[in-house]
C-alpha cells in the first residue's frame, strides 16, 4: 500500500486543500477494481431495485395485472425445461419483460430509469448463448413471485426476489465457466 499526500490550490474557491491518494494492488486513484463478474453486479443491482419496485407496486395491482404478470412468467418459463435453457436469446428477452413488469407498475420514472440503465440483458445475451444449464429454481421462482404478489405477501415476495437473484448469479457463473 502506498499513500501520497499533496497540497493543492482549488481554483474553484481559491482555498488550499490536502489530497490523499491511496493505492494498492487492485486499487488505483481511489478506484476499486473488482474481480467479480459484471453479470453478478448487474443481477445484484437489479435485485435491489426490484425490491423497491415491489414495495411500490404490490398494493396497486389488480386481477388483470396479476394475469399479465403470470403470462409473462409463463412465457419466460417456456424457454426453460427443468435445468436446461431451450433458447437463451428468447429466454433473455422474455425474462427481461417479466422483470420489468413490477418496475412499470410501480409508476416511478426514476426507478424505471434506474432499471433501464442496468445491463442485465446485455450481460445475459453475452453469457447465456451456448450455455445449457439454468438453475431449475428460476422457473419455479417466477411463478412463486406472481403468487406472492397476488396474495400481497410482501415478505414472501422479497424472499423470492432475493433467492431468485442468487440463482441467477449461480446460472451466470456456470455459463461463464463453460
Amino acid at each position: 500500500v502506498s499513500v501520497t499526500t499533496e497540497t493543492i490550490d482549488d481554483a474553484r474557491d481559491g482555498e488550499e486543500r490536502s489530497v490523499v491518494e491511496v493505492s494498492a494492488p487492485g486499487m488505483t486513484s481511489g478506484e476499486v477494481h473488482s474481480s467479480r463478474p459484471e453479470s453478478e453486479s448487474q443481477l445484484e443491482a437489479r435485485m435491489a431495485l426490484e425490491l423497491g419496485a415491489l414495495e411500490l407496486a404490490i398494493k396497486k395491482l389488480g386481477n388483470r395485472d396479476i394475469e399479465r404478470f403470470r403470462a409473462l412468467a409463463e412465457t419466460a418459463n417456456s424457454f426453460i425445461d427443468g435445468d436446461r435453457i431451450i433458447d437463451a436469446v428468447k429466454f433473455t428477452e422474455a425474462n427481461a419483460d417479466f422483470h420489468e413488469f413490477l418496475f412499470r407498475r410501480a409508476d416511478n420514472a426514476a426507478l424505471i430509469g434506474a432499471y433501464q440503465n442496468l445491463a442485465v440483458v446485455t450481460e445475459m445475451k453475452k453469457v447465456l448463448p451456448g450455455a445449457e444449464w439454468i438453475d431449475p429454481n428460476i422457473a419455479t421462482e417466477h411463478l412463486e413471485l406472481v403468487d406472492a404478489v397476488a396474495a400481497q405477501d410482501l415478505a414472501k415476495a422479497q424472499e423470492i426476489i432475493r433467492s431468485h437473484a442468487q440463482h441467477g448469479i449461480e446460472t451466470m457463473r456456470k455459463a461463464e465457466a463453460e
